[in-house]
């Protein structure tokens, strides 16, 4: 094999690895997490071979970052904390190709494959065996809940959860709002027969956040707004740590399915760490704030908070529309691991960083807005 020519690849060729690799984790086939590793693979190895090569002078505190990941990743042996490289990466292909995925394509086949599944659950059993039940204490009943072709009812859900936003991030706008209304329709049907609460919360929110902010979609934010949306992380996770106070309101836990307990018990046994615990990765630890900090460690979520806040602010331009998709993906952090699923951070980072294709107005209190040009990010 000639090495040569595989690290002088085209970037057309990164760009269909990754739409693939996507498509592919859509699939029933794997585990989210096995699909999840799956991407990681493809992006480390696209990395590597783009970056690490003759003439590339490498950022001194990006070869920190993976020192330490590298250094964390062995002497605790959990083989998920390479995820930092992995999300290093692919802030570094994104800024090298704006162009990082063809999301109409993503979307397209993303729909395609949604209706294949469910329609095959409901036609064949598909995956029917994944079918459970919940116990809601706050309700005193239980729930069926329909798996609809997936692993879990909450994946399904939350793959609906990434389509939505994927189709936000392109295709809804002032002009053509009415399409809000049949994704609240689908979004109810599917809550009805999965009884997944958090993605439908975060479907209706992105909803109402859109309709209101309906006439700032295409308007930029300023550097401050910039600079809180990328420090967001580390505000919900001091959120997610004064959350476990309220542990003895008993109706507040048994809305939350008993989680808080698990929180402070985890806290209490475990403690934050410099490199935190491998046995979180065993609790029912659904909030990625927490996860991360008391499973992964402080390291490892200083580390993530340094590159989120890079990823953010290194976008020419951010517009409410991106803004609010990215506070919906944090909102779900609040009760879902979605922090390192990297289906949606190779969205998140593409719609970010690819070449605008809108009129842009910088944000104004007052007067008059002066008009960007159309940008084109042609390089």
């Amino acid at each position: 094999m000639n090495f040569k020519k595989v690290i002088n690849l085209d970037f057309k060729t990164f760009d269909l690895a990754i739409i693939l690799v996507l498509i592919f984790s859509n699939l029933v086939f794997l585990e989210d997490s096995v699909n999840n590793m799956l991407l990681a693979a493809v992006i480390l190895l696209l990395g590597f071979f783009r970056f690490f090569k003759p003439g590339i002078n490498f950022n001194k505190v990006f070869l920190l970052i993976i020192s330490l990941s590298s250094f964390i990743t062995v002497v605790t042996w959990q083989p998920n904390k390479i995820s930092l490289i992995v999300l290093l990466f692919l802030y570094l292909i994104a800024k090298s190709n704006p162009k990082l995925i063809n999301i109409d394509l993503y979307i397209n086949l993303s729909i395609i494959i949604f209706l294949l599944i469910t329609s095959f659950y409901f036609l064949f059993g598909l995956n029917i065996d994944y079918d459970t039940t919940i116990w809601r204490p706050l309700e005193g009943k239980s729930y069926p809940r329909m798996s609809l072709g997936y692993y879990h009812s909450n994946q399904a859900m939350l793959k609906w959860l990434i389509l939505v936003m994927a189709l936000f991030s392109k295709g809804l706008s002032k002009s053509n709002m009415t399409k809000i209304i049949p994704i609240l329709v689908i979004t109810y049907l599917l809550y009805s027969v999965t009884v997944s609460r958090t993605s439908t919360l975060i479907v209706f929110m992105i909803c109402s956040l859109f309709y209101i902010f309906k006439n700032k979609l295409h308007i930029t934010l300023t550097k401050k707004m910039v600079n809180i949306l990328a420090l967001l992380p580390l505000f919900f996770t001091v959120i997610s740590l004064l959350m476990v106070r309220l542990t003895e309101i008993t109706w507040i836990n048994n809305l939350l399915s008993g989680r808080l307990v698990i929180y402070s018990n985890a806290l209490q046994t475990y403690g934050i760490t410099l490199l935190g615990s491998s046995e979180i990765e065993k609790l029912m630890f659904d909030n990625a704030f927490l996860h991360m900090l008391l499973g992964k460690g402080i390291i490892f979520s200083v580390i993530y908070f340094f590159l989120f806040y890079k990823v953010v602010k290194g976008a020419e331009y951010i517009t409410f529309r991106e803004a609010l998709i990215i506070l919906g993906f944090l909102c779900v952090g609040i009760m879902e691991t979605m922090l390192l699923k990297f289906e949606i951070l190779i969205l998140l980072i593409a719609m970010l960083y690819r070449e605008k294709d809108e009129l842009l107005v910088p944000y104004s209190t007052g007067k008059k807005k002066k008009i960007f040009k159309r940008i084109t990010l042609s390089r």
